[in-house]
C-alpha cells in the first residue's frame, strides 16, 4: 500500500515538473506600453517585468511609500 502510494507521490510530482517546465520555456508575455497614472511618463518594461500590474513609475512609486 505505502509503496503504491509512493509511486503515485512520483507520477504525480513528474507530470508536475514537466508542465512546470513546458510553461517556463514558453514565450515571455508581451508587455504593452503604459503611462504613469500619476505623472503620465512611460513605464520602461524592466520595471514592469519586475513589478508586475505596476501602474506608477519608479518615482511616483518611491514617493507613493514615503507619504
Amino acid at each position: 500500500m505505502a509503496g503504491e502510494v509512493d509511486a503515485r507521490a512520483w507520477e504525480e510530482h513528474e507530470r508536475n515538473r514537466v508542465a512546470r517546465e513546458a510553461y517556463l520555456a514558453g514565450p515571455p508575455a508581451i508587455l504593452t506600453p503604459m503611462d504613469c497614472v500619476d505623472c503620465g511618463t512611460s513605464i520602461p518594461a524592466a520595471r514592469q517585468r519586475a513589478v508586475p500590474r505596476t501602474r506608477r513609475c519608479v518615482t511616483c512609486a518611491g514617493a507613493l511609500e514615503t507619504r
